[in-house]
C-alpha cells in the first residue's frame, strides 16, 4: 500500500513539473521572436543532407542562412560555410504582421524575418528623402508607437516589405517612384539594391531580390535579438549593430504620427542606456547614419516589384533609367534587359553600343564613393595584345601620381585605394600628361593600350572628330573597374556571345589604366588575370596584353 501511495505521488509530481515547464513561455508570448534560440531545442529539427548547413527551413532565430537555403546555429564554422552565409534570422512569430483596416491584430500568419550581414554606414549621414512622398503624410507606411526605451507598444503599418511599393500606390504612379528612389528616397536605395553590396554571394539564388529597408517595429524586433545577431553575425565575418561608439541611429522605412516625419532607432550598446532601442520621430531631412537590410524567408513569401519605367516614346529599347546590371545599352540611351532566349530586332542589334556590368555607386577605394553610375563594356576587344607603352614615351619610366591605384587582398577578394577609382578621370589626366605626344600626334604609336580604348576621343587620337551629344568618351579602364568586369565575365560573355561581341578571354591578362604605387615600379601598370581576378599584378608597360574599353554613363538626375 506504502508504495502504490509512493509511486502515485511521483506520478503527480513529475505531471505538475510538466504542466509548469509547458506553461513557462506560453505561446504567442511577446517575445516569440526567442524562439529557437542558440544552443538549444535543435534536436527536434529536420536536417539536410549534401548543404552547406545542417538544417533545412523552417528556421529558427539564431540561425546563419545560407545561399543554399540551408542552415546552420554551429559556432564552429568552415571557411566555405563563412562566405555562403547571407542573414541571420532574428523574429520567428506573428506580431509584426499590419493590423487590419480596422485596426485590430493580425494573428493568423507567422513570419520569419534575417537580416542581412552587410550594412550601410555615412560618417555625414544620409537623408531618409526629399521627394513629395517624404513631404506627405502616408497613411499606409505609417505607425503609432507608445511607451519608452526598451518597452514599445507598436500598432500600424508593422510589415516594411512593401512599404515602397505603397508610397508608389499613393502617389499614384510606380513609374515615378522607382524612377525617382535614387534620387529622392536615399535610404531605400541600400536595400533596394542590397545584392550588389555582397560579395557575390546572393547573386544568381532565390535570395538576390527581396531585401527591404526594416520598418520600425522590425527594428524594435531586431533589437530585442541584438545579442544573438551580433555574436552570429561576426561569425561570419559580417557586421555587427551597436559597437560603435557614436553614430548608431538606424532609418525605419515607417513614416512616424508627424507630417514629414519618419522614426529612427537606435542601437546603442556602448555603455549609454538613455540612447539604447530609443525610438524617435525625426524630419525626413535629418542626417541619420546607418542602414540596414532585412528580408522575409517565409516559405513562399514575395515582395511586390515596382515596374521599371519604360523608355521614351521613339526608342529602340524598353526601358530608360535607372540602368541595371547586364542591360543592352543602345545609342539612343534606351536599354533592353538581357535574359536567355532574347531575340532582338536588325535595327535594335545595330544600335547596340555597350553591356552594362556595374550599376550603383559602391564604395571602392576608402577616399571616395562612385557616384550613381553605370559602367559599360564595349563589344570589341583588341585583335591582338598591345603594349601599354613603348620605351621611348613620355610616361613609361615616370609615375604618374593620379592614376596610383594600391591593390590589397587577395585574388577575388581585393580591395583598393586610390586618388579616385573611375577610368574616365585617368583619361583626362593622362590627356594632361600626354600633351606633347598628343601634338605631335603619335599616341597612338607610343600608346598603344591608352589609343585603342579612347579611340573615340578626338584628344586622345588627334582627330576633329565629335562624340555628338554622347558627352562620356570610351577608355581604358582603372583596376577597380576591371576588378567589376571581372566579377560579371560569366554573365557579360553570355550577352557577348549573343551579341556577336569579342568574348572576354577567360585564360588572358588585361591592361588597366592604373599605375603602380612603388616608388620603384615607375614602368609598371597593374592588370588583372582572367581567370582568376588577380588585379595585384604590376606589369611593365611595355608588356603586351589585351585590352578592353569601357564607357561610363549618367545613372540619376540628382546628385546630394
Amino acid at each position: 500500500m506504502r508504495k502504490m501511495k509512493w509511486f502515485a505521488a511521483l506520478v503527480i509530481f513529475a505531471a505538475f513539473a510538466f504542466n509548469f515547464t509547458a506553461c513557462g513561455n506560453p505561446s504567442g508570448s511577446d517575445d516569440s521572436s526567442g524562439s529557437g534560440s542558440q544552443g538549444g531545442g535543435q534536436s527536434d529539427r529536420t536536417k539536410v543532407d549534401g548543404k552547406i548547413g545542417e538544417y533545412g527551413y523552417p528556421y529558427e532565430v539564431g540561425d546563419i542562412v545560407f545561399k543554399d537555403g540551408s542552415a546552420t546555429q554551429s559556432t564552429d564554422l568552415t571557411d566555405a560555410q563563412k562566405a555562403a552565409a547571407i542573414a541571420v534570422i532574428f523574429y520567428k512569430g506573428n506580431q509584426l504582421n499590419s493590423d487590419d483596416a480596422e485596426g485590430n491584430a493580425v494573428t493568423n500568419k507567422e513570419r520569419i524575418l534575417g537580416v542581412g550581414l552587410v550594412q550601410s554606414h555615412s560618417s555625414m549621414g544620409e537623408y531618409w528623402g526629399s521627394g513629395y512622398g517624404a513631404n506627405r503624410d502616408m497613411t499606409s507606411i505609417k505607425c503609432s508607437v507608445r511607451g519608452e526605451n526598451g518597452n514599445w507598444v507598436i500598432s500600424g503599418d508593422k510589415d516594411g516589405y512593401d512599404n515602397l511599393y505603397q508610397m508608389a500606390v499613393e502617389l499614384k504612379s510606380d513609374n515615378d517612384i522607382y524612377a525617382t528612389v535614387d534620387k529622392y528616397y536615399y535610404a531605400f536605395l541600400f536595400a533596394l539594391h542590397y545584392a550588389e553590396k555582397t560579395t557575390n554571394q546572393l547573386k544568381n539564388t532565390p535570395y538576390e531580390n527581396g531585401w527591404y529597408l526594416p520598418s520600425i517595429a522590425e527594428l524594435y524586433y531586431l533589437w530585442k535579438k541584438v545579442e544573438v545577431v551580433n555574436k552570429a553575425s561576426k561569425l561570419c565575418g559580417g557586421e555587427a549593430f551597436g559597437e560603435k561608439q557614436a553614430g548608431q541611429t538606424y532609418w525605419s522605412s515607417s513614416k512616424s504620427t508627424t507630417e514629414a516625419e519618419v522614426y529612427t532607432f537606435n542601437f546603442n550598446l556602448t555603455g549609454n542606456k538613455y540612447d539604447d532601442g530609443k525610438i524617435e520621430s525625426k524630419p525626413r531631412n535629418s542626417f541619420v547614419n546607418n542602414l540596414c537590410a532585412i528580408r522575409d524567408f517565409t516559405e513562399g513569401a514575395t515582395s511586390p516589384v515596382i515596374p521599371r519605367p519604360a523608355a521614351e516614346e521613339g526608342k529602340l529599347g524598353l526601358y530608360g533609367k535607372p540602368y541595371e546590371f547586364n542591360d543592352i545599352m543602345l545609342n539612343d540611351g534606351s536599354v533592353i534587359p538581357y535574359k536567355p532566349g532574347l531575340v532582338l530586332t536588325a535595327e535594335q542589334k545595330a544600335a547596340v553600343q555597350s553591356i552594362i556590368f556595374y550599376a550603383g555607386c559602391e564604395k571602392m577605394d576608402g577616399t571616395n564613393e562612385w557616384p550613381q553610375c553605370a559602367l559599360g563594356l564595349g563589344l570589341e576587344e583588341s585583335s591582338n595584345k598591345l603594349k601599354w607603352c613603348t620605351s621611348d614615351a613620355y610616361l613609361y619610366d615616370r609615375s604618374f601620381e593620379y592614376s596610383e591605384c594600391t591593390v590589397a587582398g587577395n585574388a577575388g577578394e581585393h580591395t583598393f585605394t586610390a586618388l579616385h577609382v573611375m577610368g574616365e578621370l585617368n583619361l583626362s589626366y593622362l590627356k594632361t600628361a600626354l600633351y606633347y605626344e598628343i601634338e605631335k600626334n603619335y599616341i597612338g604609336q607610343v600608346y598603344p593600350a591608352i589609343w585603342f580604348a579612347g579611340k573615340d576621343d578626338p584628344v586622345v587620337t588627334g582627330s576633329s572628330a565629335s562624340t555628338g551629344t554622347d558627352i562620356h568618351p570610351w577608355y581604358l579602364p582603372t583596376i577597380a573597374e576591371m576588378f567589376y568586369m571581372w566579377k560579371a565575365k560569366d554573365d557579360v560573355n553570355k550577352v557577348l556571345d549573343l551579341l556577336d561581341g569579342d568574348l572576354l578571354r577567360t585564360n588572358e591578362t588585361y591592361w588597366s589604366s592604373s599605375q603602380s604605387p612603388e616608388w620603384n615600379e615607375t614602368k609598371k601598370v597593374m592588370a588583372i588575370k582572367m581567370s582568376n581576378g588577380d588585379c595585384s599584378i604590376a606589369t611593365d608597360k611595355t608588356t603586351e596584353l589585351y585590352v578592353r574599353m569601357i564607357k561610363t554613363y549618367d545613372n540619376c538626375l540628382y546628385s546630394h
